[in-house]
């Protein structure tokens, strides 16, 4: 969920992707090789994608780490969590359909074809 925090209109890069490159894009994602992510976020919000990155699958995250992450980041960067957000009231105009050779036929964003 904080991923979205990225791009909610369009989404991660591997969001709407053919399946086989989901997992080299996420890979760049984690590695902070794709600056166009962060020109939604500040800069700082890496800090949590490197918290996110250094857990195991079986690890449960430290919410409360990432709320205060999420403030301190807030406040370094001026932003303020108590104001309307530009979204509200804004009717979404319609997208334009991807063609369909960019999605994967289930839409899943695995990355792997023996995914279930």
């Amino acid at each position: 969920m904080v991923f979205e925090l990225f791009d909610d209109a369009n989404g991660l890069p591997w969001k709407r992707v053919d399946r086989s490159k989901v997992v080299p894009l996420k890979e760049k994602f984690f590695k902070n090789q794709l600056s166009k992510c962060y020109k939604v976020v500040p800069a700082d919000f890496k800090r949590i994608v490197e918290y996110i990155d250094g857990m195991k699958y079986a690890d449960e995250p430290d919410y409360i780490y990432i709320t205060n992450s999420l403030n301190a980041i807030a406040k370094e960067n001026k932003i303020d969590l108590n104001k309307k957000l530009d979204w509200i009231g804004v009717v979404a105009k319609p997208k334009k359909k991807r063609e369909k050779s960019e999605m994967s036929s289930d839409n899943k964003q695995s990355g792997s074809e023996s995914s279930g």
